[in-house]
């Protein structure tokens, strides 16, 4: 039996604070509880996901990778490895603050610590700093530059007020 065949969806977007164990910062990480809404088994790692767009869908529901340059996304938790797959309708956590691997773009790559990263349309990281109007998912945590690779970000996601305007 998986999460698929249990009905929990009243905990969808529920945030849970725990201890960074993947990375060994010592930081705390706030994942954010989802549910593979994409029709399909998500077979990724390192990603970021985008969410739905149906009614009530938004933190709560995910429907692949993020699939504009820019537009709003969280990757999914360290836990979740290369093998790992997570079938249709089944549970998932998302990281929405602290340390989390992410993948790098497929191409040119030039990232510079510390500076604001953003997803790009194949939920992996743009390989230059977020531009004025992007999503900020977080800090890359050093300079970086091989494309399709991983890279360690500290992802701190406002999804409620994404670019950090004061509207």
């Amino acid at each position: 039996m998986t999460l698929a065949n249990v009905n929990l969806d009243h905990l969808l977007g529920a945030t849970f604070v725990v201890p960074d164990t993947e990375h060994d910062t010592g930081a705390e990480v706030v994942l954010r509880l989802v549910k593979n809404d994409s029709g399909s088994a998500i077979t990724f790692d390192n990603q970021i996901v985008r969410f739905g767009y149906d009614s009530k869908d938004f933190g709560r529901k995910v429907d692949g990778t993020t699939n504009v340059a820019g537009m709003i996304g969280l990757p999914i938790d360290d836990a979740f490895t290369d093998s790992y797959s997570i079938p249709a309708n089944d549970y998932f956590y998302v990281v929405q603050k602290g340390p989390c691997t992410v993948r790098t773009n497929a191409s040119s790559v030039g990232l510079i610590a510390h500076e604001p990263v953003t997803p790009d349309a194949a939920g992996a990281l743009h390989g230059t700093r977020a531009g004025a109007y992007d999503f900020i998912l977080g800090t890359v945590d050093q300079d970086y530059s091989t494309a399709s690779g991983s890279t360690l970000v500290w992802c701190d996601a406002n999804l409620w007020n994404p670019h950090g305007s004061a509207t």
